[in-house]
């Protein structure tokens, strides 16, 4: 399965979608925040989770890096 959250990282290249189905049954599906929940309760009601399994330490973040506010546009 590929997973594609927008371009934040980069574009995706281009690709041919047979070559999928010759590697097996793979595809690839691109979520939007829509896809998360249809009503803003749906999307608290989400966040609380998330943020509650940080919380708990059931979801550990890891953030690789980072850079100053004034340094943001080469990063």
């Amino acid at each position: 399965m590929m997973v594609a959250f927008g371009n934040a990282s980069g574009a995706v290249p281009r690709f041919a979608p047979l070559v999928l189905s010759e590697q097996g049954p793979l595809f690839v599906t691109r979520p939007t925040l829509n896809d998360c929940g249809a009503t803003t309760n749906d999307l608290w009601w989400r966040t609380s989770d998330s943020c509650g399994w940080i919380s708990s330490g059931e979801l550990a973040i890891s953030i690789g890096g980072g850079i100053e506010l004034p340094d943001a546009t080469t990063a």
